[in-house]
């Protein structure tokens, strides 16, 4: 194999269980069937919603803005999604890669159940 390369890709997967509360944030509101938000002063400043999703399971997709960051609006967002998306009857999914720092920590928060890791090789 001379002149390739390997790219290695290290997913964590958790599943939201039956034992989490959803999280009482005044600001949530809910933007579609999987979408969610907290806006504060008007402005959307964390956002859950599915990054695929099918009538069995539903994986979760966040986004805080950096500037408010650290104040628990992901773990609010996050348990809101999930409880939607468990009262549909559908598993409740977060995927994050192994080197994310802040995902890792989200998951820890949201006391997420380890699934499955998985290791992706890729040939270049």
């Amino acid at each position: 194999m001379t002149g390739r390369s390997i790219d290695l890709t290290h997913f964590h997967t958790h599943c939201f269980g039956d034992d989490f509360s959803a999280a009482e944030h005044l600001a949530i509101t809910r933007d579609g069937a999987e979408a969610y938000s907290i806006v504060i002063d008007g402005q959307s400043v964390a956002r859950a919603s599915s990054s695929r999703s099918n009538d069995m399971a539903a994986e979760l997709w966040i986004e805080t803005d950096p500037v408010h960051r650290r104040r628990g609006y992901a773990t609010s967002v996050a348990r809101a999604w999930a409880t939607g998306v468990r009262q549909a009857g559908k598993i409740a999914f977060y995927s994050h890669l192994h080197d994310n720092a802040a995902s890792a920590a989200l998951a820890r928060y949201l006391r997420v159940s380890p699934l499955f890791e998985i290791m992706a090789i890729t040939l270049k």
